[in-house]
């Protein structure tokens, strides 16, 4: 009897339903029902051990050592730092997509026409080989229609920051951009709501498949200054389901010219299907060496996916050290990244910024183009959706140096003046010049 071997974790008691498009499935919880199946109906075609689970060495060990010509998978979401050294078949991330499910059926049929099982590399080596030669899922957009992923390592390094600001800008350029909220643990509402109350719709909303409408749609939105958001729950429900994500996704697509995916921290099955809609990558990291570990396993996991190299974009965040900063995570992910990446942009420190939980941040729209942080992250957003961007908004002041109503260049500019200027407070101005007394109501 040919038949799948489930062995479902306490947070994946159904697990077993899964897998039932394959044929027969026989639900085992110990070694010794396991051993009991397995006298009754000889060895499984495949077994599936849920995940995360306590032991899972040892567990994944016992069974493959049982069943040494069986497909081993694990199924459900685990860091990658579980899967070193285990040796396995492939992860599996359920409820399984249309897809994996043909990508398996092939490869039976495959073994079941040669007569034996394909060879395969552990899913824990395949995690960790780079993907400098791989093809790109998606083919690279400019201007219209982005998908934009914004993820990080670790919590706090300033990834909420970072695609809110990003979101705040283009929607100041009159770009339709929409922000997808897919942290769990993450806070994008709060910069917009302020000490309103929390909102009502999420993207929890998208768990049933029903087709919605334009004006359904929108009424899900949180808006402010030209900027949707679509909120996640502000209370904690744990990791937005891939199949959730996706339908938002497919619901908003046609409807906005960029969308920022706000992710949760490090390699997850949300990370993963964003992968397959998004053409470009935001990786925020922070120059501090115990978050570089996390931040190179996470890009490391996601470039085995066949994520394009030239789609993304490394952020050193809180760069107060500009290129000694981004030499310092250039060193620590170049066995991964290459020598000839150079998609770096650093964001010095601002006060204002330092807390992505604190609503009332300024916002990059009401800075100074000629301040260190805007001007830092105007150079990133146009590297990264490939638009032109730098123009007078908000509090921008107008260059006193450049070209005057006429065309031509003037003489002087602005830095000429400010020597003079603190020469004049200190010293008095100089001889034979009188300071010119602007009147009240003056033009200006």
């Amino acid at each position: 009897m040919a038949y799948w071997m489930v062995v479902p974790n306490p947070s994946q008691p159904s697990l077993a339903v899964d897998f039932e498009v394959f044929g027969d499935v026989q639900t085992v919880r110990t070694q010794n029902e396991a051993m009991a199946v397995t006298e009754k109906y000889g060895d499984p075609l495949a077994v599936v051990l849920g995940v995360p689970v306590d032991g899972l060495p040892q567990r994944a060990a016992w069974f493959r050592y049982q069943y040494p010509q069986c497909r081993l998978y694990l199924a459900g979401a685990i860091s990658p730092f579980q899967l070193v050294g285990l040796d396995f078949t492939k992860l599996l991330f359920v409820p399984l997509s249309a897809d994996m499910i043909k990508a398996i059926r092939a490869e039976l049929e495959l073994e079941d026409q040669i007569g034996h099982k394909l060879p395969t590399v552990p899913a824990s080596v395949q995690a960790m080989v780079s993907a400098s030669g791989q093809e790109a899922l998606p083919q690279e957009q400019k201007g219209k229609d982005q998908i934009i992923v914004v993820f990080s390592g670790k919590g706090g390094d300033g990834k909420t920051t970072v695609a809110a600001q990003m979101g705040i800008l283009l929607a100041k350029r009159n770009i339709s951009t929409l922000i997808i909220d897919a942290d769990y643990k993450g806070n994008e509402a709060e910069w917009f709501r302020g000490m309103n109350q929390p909102p009502i719709h999420s993207i929890l909303d998208f768990r049933s498949e029903e087709n919605k409408d334009r004006a359904l749609l929108e009424s899900y939105l949180m808006e402010k200054n030209g900027l949707k958001i679509l909120p996640c729950p502000q209370m904690e429900v744990g990791p937005i389901p891939p199949a959730v994500l996706e339908r938002a996704i497919q619901a908003y697509k046609p409807f906005y010219q960029i969308i920022i995916l706000d992710m949760h921290q490090g390699f997850s099955p949300e990370l993963l299907l964003a992968a397959q809609y998004a053409n470009k990558f935001i990786a925020v990291a922070v120059p501090s060496d115990h978050r570089l570990y996390p931040f190179s396993v996470t890009l490391n996991h996601l470039l085995s996916h066949r994520v394009s190299k030239k789609n993304l974009h490394i952020v050193v965040n809180r760069a107060n050290r500009g290129e000694a900063d981004i030499r310092k995570i250039r060193t620590g992910i170049q066995d991964i990244i290459g020598e000839s990446f150079d998609h770096y942009h650093a964001l010095p420190f601002v006060e204002e910024l330092s807390y992505d939980d604190d609503p009332e941040f300024v916002a990059i729209s009401d800075m100074r183009n000629s301040e260190p942080y805007p001007a830092a992250f105007l150079k990133l957003a146009e590297a990264v959706t490939g638009l032109s961007l730098r123009k007078s908004e908000g509090r921008t002041e107008k260059p006193t140096s450049g070209k005057g109503s006429n065309g031509k260049r003037k003489n002087k500019s602005s830095s000429s003046s400010t020597p003079r200027k603190w020469i004049a407070i200190f010293f008095g101005a100089p001889a034979g010049k009188k300071k010119s007394v602007k009147k009240k109501g003056g033009r200006r």
